[in-house]
């Protein structure tokens, strides 16, 4: 057999050989790619429970109540980060308490970084101002007292779609502190001032972005009064019924707004639709800590405080951002936290002596207990009779249920807590079934927005019996009506929608 003089192997092992070195060059090149195009920002929101945890929602929140938020912002990518930014949104339940740390230090924020968005409306003479050129424009903010006064000085178009937009970045010069502010835009709406027949003004503004808004067909949008108030539906539009139409949403026409809290509908007269502008104050880093820079894996704990002010389902968000050099993309992420602050309200019945019961005799003294309701409003205490199945339903009107009716009036307190007694009329059959409703004065209940002690089939507020069977209900604990019913009790109402 004749050999050439080479192994069999060598070739298959210098191609071995080349595949490990290649393999190598890779290894090397792809982390160095990684580097180049990694930057990332990462937030994390937490609000603290009753017993300090970090938690992403608190049930049963109730008003006078006090959390803290917790705040995590996280350099999760490869490359240090400058120019941090983060700015922290409040809903309308909640009011910052200016308790504020950062990496446990304590931060000493401007009294105007309250974390509540500025609705920012153009001043007399700049209702005409244009988003797609904003510059030079002057406003004032609608929920400051008095009212504070803006001026747009630069504009940066972070979304690149040539207008000023939700994500954009404004400086805004505040005449009241006489500095230049940074702004993030959160909305750009249309805002409609209308007035009510007795001459009461009110701003609303769309709940979506004026592009968004189709002004010749304006029913069946949302709106939201300023300020963390109503929010209504536009049931029905007029075009100018005073002179001639001109088929667009504007002064002289008359709209009808449905509340989407109480059920009522009103008319009213539009004086003025203008786009409003709705910002938030950053917090600039840098001005708190010249040239910090966020490196790999470095995170910032912002912390601070917030007392429960109103009813509400809250959404609150944090936001942060940063860039690996000036004038560079930004990187930005967002996260919440949420606090329910029930709006259901709950009514209870109590005898004399303040202990909860829904069994009385013809003649005593009934109380009622609300919690939940809202804060210094007044409210009308309604017995009306119960029927197997068949609640006080959205709509009723009231004072055509029958029954002893109107008993009472009261004031919630500052809580939206309240207590009343009342007397029952002696006259009242035993073996009956009754139900109380506290009506926010309006004469019809409305669902959401009034009290009631009943909400399924067998269930009601209370129970009227002789005496002797009182006696005997209490010694035995059971409920004897014909064999039928069993002894159950809830009390609660709706949600507020």
């Amino acid at each position: 057999m004749k050999h050439s003089g080479k192994s069999p192997g060598s070739a298959f092992a210098r191609l071995m050989l080349v595949a490990v070195m290649i393999a190598a060059l890779i290894a090397m090149a792809v982390p160095a790619m990684a580097v180049a195009q990694e930057a990332s920002i990462d937030v994390e929101k937490w609000v603290l429970d009753e017993n300090e945890q970090r938690v992403e929602r608190i049930y049963n929140a109730r008003i006078g109540e006090v959390y803290g938020f917790y705040c995590q912002i996280l350099n999760d990518g490869d490359v240090p980060l400058w120019d941090i930014r983060f700015w922290d949104i409040l809903s309308c339940s909640l009011n910052n308490l200016h308790d504020v740390t950062l990496n446990g230090e304590t931060m000493s924020l401007p009294p105007e970084y309250d974390f509540k968005p500025l609705v920012l409306h153009p001043v007399a003479g700049s209702s005409g101002w244009n988003p797609y050129n904003p510059l030079d424009n002057a406003f004032e903010d609608l929920c400051s007292d008095p009212l504070a006064y803006y001026e747009l000085t630069s504009w940066e178009d972070t979304n690149v779609d040539g207008r000023l937009s939700y994500c954009d970045q404004i400086d805004m010069w505040d005449e009241q502190s006489g500095r230049t502010v940074w702004f993030h835009v959160e909305k750009v709406p249309y805002t409609v001032l209308v007035t009510n027949p007795e001459g009461e003004e009110m701003y609303i503004d769309s709940v979506l972005d004026f592009e968004e808004i189709d002004v010749t067909d304006p029913k069946g949008t949302q709106w939201r009064e300023v300020c963390c108030r109503g929010h209504y539906l536009l049931m029905e539009w007029i075009d100018n019924p005073d002179t001639d139409p001109d088929g667009v949403l504007g002064f002289c026409d008359t709209i009808v707004l449905l509340d989407k809290k109480t059920g009522e509908r009103a008319e009213y007269h539009v004086e003025e639709v203008v786009i409003d502008l709705i910002a938030s104050r950053e917090v600039v880093l840098d001005d708190f800590s010249p040239g910090f820079v966020l490196e790999p894996e470095q995170s910032l704990v912002f912390e601070f405080k917030a007392e429960v002010v109103h009813f509400c389902h809250n959404r609150n968000i944090q936001c942060a951002k940063g860039r690996i050099d000036a004038g560079g993309p930004w990187v930005v992420d967002c996260d919440d936290a949420w606090i329910e602050i029930p709006s259901n309200m709950v009514v209870v019945s109590l005898d004399e002596n303040g202990d909860p019961t829904d069994e009385f005799l013809p003649g005593s003294t009934l109380c009622v207990d609300g919690l939940g309701f809202t804060p210094d409003e007044s409210y009308d205490i309604w017995i009306v009779p119960y029927e197997q199945c068949t609640h006080v339903t959205c709509g009723d009107e009231l004072a055509s249920l029958g029954g002893p009716g109107l008993m009472a009036t009261v004031t919630a307190d500052a809580t939206g807590a309240f207590r009343v007694c009342v007397d029952l009329p002696p006259e009242l059959e035993v073996c009956t079934l009754w139900e109380i409703v506290a009506d926010n004065q309006s004469g019809y209940f409305h669902c959401g927005y009034d009290g009631l002690d009943a909400f399924s089939c067998d269930e009601w507020g209370f129970h009227i019996y002789p005496e002797a069977m009182t006696i005997l209900l209490l010694s035995l604990g059971l409920v004897v009506m014909g064999g039928y019913y069993t002894l159950r009790r809830r009390k609660g109402a709706e949600s507020d929608t």
